[in-house]
C-alpha cells in the first residue's frame, strides 16, 4: 500500500487553515464591534453624567444664593428669636422673602422653620414637612453646619418626592432656625427624558459619603459606599464603568461626574442590554448575510476534501494493483527462467548420454 500523497495533504491542511482563519476573523470582528459599541455607550453615559452635573450644579448654586438672601432678609427682621413666630411681622417677612427668592428656579419651593423646628413662611409649591426638628438635616444645621443637602424624603412611589437643601439661619453661635429649598425628584426624570434615557436607565445624585440623594426612578435612600462607584472615584473624579446595580440588580453602563464645589456625584446609568441593542441588531443582520457565505465556503472546502480523499483512495488502489501486477510478472519471469533452466539441463544431459554411448 502506497503512502498518502503529500500534495493532497498540503491542500487539505491549507483548506482547513483557510476555514479556521475565516472563523477567527469573524470572531475578531464581532469582538471589536462589541467593544466599539460598549465604548460608545460608555461615552454616551459619561456625557449624560456631565449634563446632569452641569444642570444640578446650576440648581445648587441658585438655591444656595437664594438661601443666602433669605438668611440676610429674615435675620434683619429677627425671625426665629425669642418670642416665637406669633410675635413676628409675617407680612414684612413675606415681602422680604419675595425679593430674596425671585431667582429661585422654577419648580423649587422654600420653607422657613424656627429654632424649635416650627414652620414659618413657605412657598405654595413647598410640600408639608412634618417633624422637621427630628430630621438629620435640622440636627446637623443646629449643630453648626452652615449648609446641608439632604436625601430624598417621602416614599419612592409617593406623589412628588423631593430632596432638600437647608441653610442655618443666624450668625456665629446664635441659631435662629433653618431655611429649606425643596427640589423635586421629577427634575431628574425630566432630564433623563431630555437625554433620551429609556426604561431601565437611571439618573442619580449621590453624596460624597455614599448616600443616594435622589434617583430617577425614585428609590429609598441607600448607602453606595464600598461599591464600584467609589472604586471608580478613587481612580478619577469622572469617568465610566460597568456594574450590576445594588439597588435593583440590573446590569448597567455607568457614567459619573463630580460636581465642582459640591460634595455630590452626578450619575447617568444606561441599561446594558438597551445600550447594546444596536450591536445585537447589527450582529443578527451580519449573521444573516455572513453565515450562508461561511457555510458555502465550508461546504466547498468539505466537498473538495472529499473528492481529494476519493482520488487518494483510487491512487492507492491503482498503486496496489500496479505492485500486484509487478509481483505477478516477477513470479512469471522467475518460473519461466526456472523452466528454461530445467529444459537446458535436460538437453545437456541428453547430449552427455549420446557422447558416452558413442565412446562405449
Amino acid at each position: 500500500m502506497g503512502s498518502a500523497n503529500p500534495a493532497s495533504g498540503a491542500i487539505r491542511a491549507t483548506g482547513l487553515a483557510m476555514l479556521s482563519m475565516l472563523a477567527l476573523l469573524s470572531a475578531i470582528l464581532v469582538a471589536e464591534n462589541y467593544s466599539a459599541e460598549r465604548a460608545k455607550a460608555a461615552i454616551s453615559a459619561h456625557r449624560a453624567a456631565h449634563v446632569v452635573a452641569t444642570q444640578f450644579g446650576w440648581v445648587f448654586e441658585a438655591s444656595a444664593h437664594v438661601l443666602g438672601r433669605i438668611d440676610d432678609s429674615v435675620s434683619r427682621l429677627g425671625f426665629g428669636r425669642a418670642g416665637g413666630l406669633a410675635a413676628r411681622d409675617l407680612d414684612g417677612t413675606s415681602a422680604a422673602l419675595g425679593a430674596a427668592v425671585r431667582d429661585l428656579p422654577a419648580g423649587l419651593g422654600y420653607s422657613l422653620f424656627d429654632s424649635l423646628g416650627r414652620p414659618g413662611l413657605s412657598s405654595p409649591t413647598a410640600p408639608h414637612l412634618p417633624d422637621v426638628a427630628g430630621m438629620e438635616l435640622f440636627r446637623r444645621l443646629k449643630a453648626g453646619e452652615k449648609q446641608v443637602i439632604s436625601p430624598m424624603i417621602g416614599a419612592p412611589d409617593g406623589p412628588d418626592p423631593v430632596f432638600l437643601m437647608g441653610r442655618r439661619l443666624g450668625d456665629g453661635a446664635e441659631f435662629h432656625g433653618i431655611a429649606i429649598v425643596t427640589i423635586p425628584v421629577s427634575m431628574l426624570q425630566s432630564l433623563a427624558d431630555t437625554l433620551g434615557f429609556v426604561e431601565g436607565s437611571t439618573v442619580s445624585l449621590v453624596a460624597s459619603d455614599g448616600m443616594v440623594i435622589a434617583r430617577s426612578p425614585p428609590i429609598r435612600p441607600m448607602d453606595l459606599s464600598g461599591t464600584a462607584l467609589f472604586d471608580a472615584l478613587a481612580r478619577a473624579p469622572n469617568g465610566s464603568y460597568d456594574t450590576v446595580s445594588p439597588a435593583d440588580g440590573v446590569a448597567r453602563i455607568v457614567g459619573y461626574w463630580t460636581l465642582p464645589n459640591w460634595q455630590v456625584v452626578a450619575i447617568a446609568a444606561r441599561d446594558r442590554d438597551t445600550a447594546l441593542v444596536g450591536f445585537w441588531r447589527n450582529l443578527g443582520l451580519s449573521a444573516v448575510l455572513a453565515l450562508p457565505i461561511i457555510f458555502g465556503v465550508g461546504w466547498l472546502i468539505y466537498d473538495l476534501l472529499h473528492l481529494m480523499a476519493l482520488d487518494e483512495r483510487r491512487r492507492e488502489a491503482l498503486t496496489a494493483a500496479h505492485e500486484r501486477t509487478n509481483f505477478l510478472l516477477r513470479e512469471i519471469h522467475h518460473r519461466v527462467k526456472n523452466n528454461l533452466s530445467t529444459v537446458t539441463s535436460l538437453i545437456r544431459l541428453r547430449s552427455e548420454e549420446r557422447r558416452v554411448g558413442k565412446e562405449c
